[in-house]
């Protein structure tokens, strides 16, 4: 639940605040990170070799951490595996940093030095 949460907020903030043109981007990646979880759990499930760990973190860094979150709730894939849910929540931390420091520069509430 709180996978999606994040989600709904995140795209709530960056039609309100962010920069809406990587609104795509965002969507295009996360379908891409949807995919590649459900391809990893559908190769768990038959025993074969799996996608890196690595990859999936990667995809999740650059713009596809809702796909990721998504995934994880709907093929309940991933769920429980530490470091690797601790990783993926300061990747989704990370993403809303980014956005906070754009809404504060556009508003020229950041110092200057």
């Amino acid at each position: 639940m709180l996978g999606w949460s994040l989600v709904l907020l995140w795209a709530l903030l960056l039609v309100l605040i962010g920069p809406l043109p990587l609104l795509p981007l965002y969507l295009a990646i996360s379908l891409l990170t949807l995919l590649l979880y459900g391809l990893d759990k559908q190769r768990a499930i038959r025993q074969q070799r799996r996608v890196a760990e690595n990859t999936l973190q990667l995809f999740a860094l650059l713009f596809g951490w809702p796909g990721a979150l998504a995934a994880r709730q709907m093929f309940r894939h991933k769920t429980q595996k530490q470091p690797f849910t601790a990783i993926l929540y300061v990747i989704v931390a990370g993403h809303f940093g980014a956005l906070l420091l754009y809404h504060l520069s556009q508003r020229q509430l950041l110092p200057t030095f």
